[in-house]
């Protein structure tokens, strides 16, 4: 039950904290989706061709639309897989509307059936009714990430054969209305309570995860214990006038390859760059972490900045060396995008300790930053031009970036 448990908030977590996931986490159940619907539909249609066959053609018409409603939920996440031309977000946002806007369409068809394929049997209606409530349950995950959404599907699928059964103004419709009633409170009660545990435990495990030193997937530093080792080595580095150097390191366009692979593939591409990093920074003093989740760090102690380049240079060469195939056109490989920034640390009040430059780290980080966004927008060219500046005013302290694409 544990690892049931750990499986399934692995599996949620990430859909609660990224949309991009969200697409792939809603597409991963289109066989089961599809099928089921068909299957529902089949059975309803034939119960109804018995019952009413003159209302043949609309049986048909309406099986038809379920059925291409399905089929279009199904074939999303290929659909997605085959898009080379996925670079923006926007393009994202658009394929998730769509899987939306397809599910409500969906349900609307369904909820049209308990008005213009009513009928007075009352075994037909109990049987009609068993059936939306399946598809309303088939919808439910839906209610994880959007649950005001959930409630208008609940409102499309339930609210026209609840309001064809009040008017029938029988003994039977009325339990039947009362059973539709509790069942859509159930739901909602229910929705509600799974997202407030689901939104716990994934702060519990963000939480967990921000105190565990090392990351389980790449072995490098989580980004909380990496800013401890940072301001430390900052103090060290100012205390002993030695140079200090930082690398930022992006995997190229890694949130879209993120939507089209499931989380045990996406770690894997962590992991193979992570053993890139360690095999060319693997000084005993140099430390590497993470610094969010799209960013590697690479501290180097006692590093100046030519040699911080040459560093960053060899990391992209290895990048590239280890052939990973990139899942967005299987024609290129992985690469990396690099911002490099130096300076060697000064300290605000060198009469009293306890008055560290504690806005310098932040400053270096903020450096590297910004050489990385250089980067991005010249990814034409193999290596952008070094940009040193002096922004000691005095204090001594040199700063240089270097933006690599």
């Amino acid at each position: 039950m544990k690892n049931y448990t750990k499986n399934f908030v692995d599996n949620v977590a990430p859909v609660l904290s990224n949309q991009h996931e969200q697409l792939f986490f809603l597409n991963q159940y289109g066989p089961f989706y599809f099928w089921l619907h068909v299957l529902a539909a089949m059975l309803l249609c034939l119960l109804l061709w018995v019952k009413m066959p003159a209302a043949g053609v609309g049986i048909l018409i309406w099986f038809l639309a379920v059925s291409l409603l399905a089929m279009g939920s199904w074939t999303m996440k290929s659909q997605l897989k085959k898009d080379k031309l996925i670079k923006k977000d926007n393009l994202m946002q658009e394929h998730l509307i769509r899987y939306r806007l397809i599910i409500i369409m969906s349900c609307t068809v369904w909820g049209m059936s308990g008005i213009f394929l009513f009928s007075e049997d009352p075994l037909v209606q109990v049987i009609h009714l068993c059936l939306l409530m399946v598809i309303t349950l088939s919808v439910w995950p839906v209610s994880i990430v959007f649950p005001i959404e959930f409630y208008l599907q609940l409102a499309l699928l339930l609210l026209p054969i609840t309001l064809m059964l009040a008017l029938q103004q029988n003994l039977t419709t009325n339990l039947l209305c009362f059973v539709v009633l509790a069942f859509a409170a159930t739901a909602i009660l229910m929705t509600q309570f799974f997202t407030q545990i689901l939104s716990h435990l994934f702060t519990k495990e963000k939480s967990l995860i921000e105190q565990i030193p090392v990351n389980p997937v790449t072995q490098l530093m989580s980004s909380t214990h990496f800013e401890q080792a940072f301001k430390k080595e900052w103090r060290r580095s100012a205390r002993d006038q030695q140079p200090l150097s930082l690398i930022l390191v992006e995997i190229n366009d890694f949130r879209e390859m993120q939507c089209l692979l499931d989380a045990p593939s996406s770690r894997q591409y962590l992991s193979a760059v992570a053993r890139c990093i360690k095999s060319v920074a693997k000084r005993s003093s140099d430390t590497l972490g993470h610094h969010n989740k799209a960013h590697f760090v690479a501290l180097l102690p006692g590093t100046k900045q030519d040699d911080a380049k040459e560093l960053a240079k060899r990391l992209q060469l290895k990048v590239e060396e280890a052939k990973l195939s990139n899942p967005l056109d299987e024609s290129q490989m992985i690469t990396v995008t690099v911002g490099v920034s130096s300076c060697v640390p000064v300290m605000h009040n060198a009469h009293n300790k306890h008055r560290v430059g504690t806005s310098y780290p932040a400053s270096l980080l903020e450096d590297a930053e910004q050489a990385l966004e250089r980067a991005k927008f010249k990814q034409q060219q193999p290596y952008a031009p070094t940009d040193l500046r002096d922004e000691g005013q005095g204090s001594g302290s040199m700063y240089g970036t270097f933006a690599s694409g």
